[in-house]
């Protein structure tokens, strides 16, 4: 946007900026496209991912709690919390830069470009502000989407099965 600020000609600004605007909207479609395209490809992979994690950090607890293993075991407790963290880490990010794309674009002035000639652009640019009220979210198979929110309630159920499995193996 900067560059267009500095054209002096109001004909000539108006045109890159129409041009950049149409960049924007052309960028943004791909990107949309990418997200749902990604989602297809690892949402069942994330369900298993997930399901095995969480498997693994009950059993690996449990290992630790009757030190077999305790420095190797504390390792990988670590290495698959850290794991699943950062997986929902990104999703949870995706989630927020997509909320806050419609703030974004209605900031970037394209409600100012001459209306007779940008009638157009107005109205793609209506559109996207209306689509980014829906943000993007990468899913875990279908059972939820993959947010900080999810790591949690994963964490809890995985705590929740090493409680069960220490119970029955002091009885």
């Amino acid at each position: 946007m900067e560059r267009v600020q500095k054209i002096e000609d109001v004909n000539e600004r108006g045109q890159e900026a129409r041009n950049l605007i149409i960049s924007c909207i052309r960028h943004h479609n791909v990107l949309l496209n990418s997200c749902k395209e990604l989602n297809s490809i690892i949402k069942d992979f994330m369900l298993w991912r997930i399901v095995t994690g969480s498997g693994a950090i009950c059993v690996t607890a449990f290992m630790i709690r009757f030190q077999v293993n305790l420095f190797h075991g504390a390792c990988y407790f670590t290495a698959i919390m850290l794991e699943c963290f950062v997986y929902a880490y990104v999703g949870n990010d995706v989630v927020f830069a997509s909320s806050n794309f419609a703030d974004v674009v209605f900031t970037a002035g394209w409600h100012l470009l001459d209306l007779p000639q940008n009638v157009d652009i107005q109205e793609m640019c209506r559109f996207m502000i209306f689509r980014a009220q829906k943000s993007v979210k990468m899913t875990v198979g279908d059972f939820g989407h993959l947010t900080l929110e999810f790591y949690m309630k994963m964490v809890k159920f995985s705590f929740s099965i090493y409680t069960v499995m220490g119970k029955r193996y002091n009885k």
